[in-house]
């Protein structure tokens, strides 16, 4: 299974240091774009931009160009 996450799930799972319960419930996570880019950001806490820099289980997508609200874009 694919499951494509948002910012509070990663966010969470890495302040609680179960990250790796993704892997072990899906083949795949997709992050959006927009989505480490907001787990890049410096208001993130540090755990979450030093495992963004470096996301072992996660694929990284490249935003596509859409009339939505920049929030539901990466998630089409």
């Amino acid at each position: 299974m694919i499951v494509v996450s948002d910012t509070s799930p990663i966010c969470y799972l890495l302040l609680i240091d179960q990250i790796m319960i993704l892997q072990e419930l899906y083949e795949l996570v997709v992050i959006p774009e927009a989505v480490a880019d907001e787990l890049k950001a410096s208001e993130s806490p540090s755990i979450v931009r030093n495992w963004i820099a470096n996301p072992l289980i996660m694929y990284l997508l490249g935003e596509r160009s859409s009339p939505l609200h920049c929030g539901q874009n990466p998630l089409l």
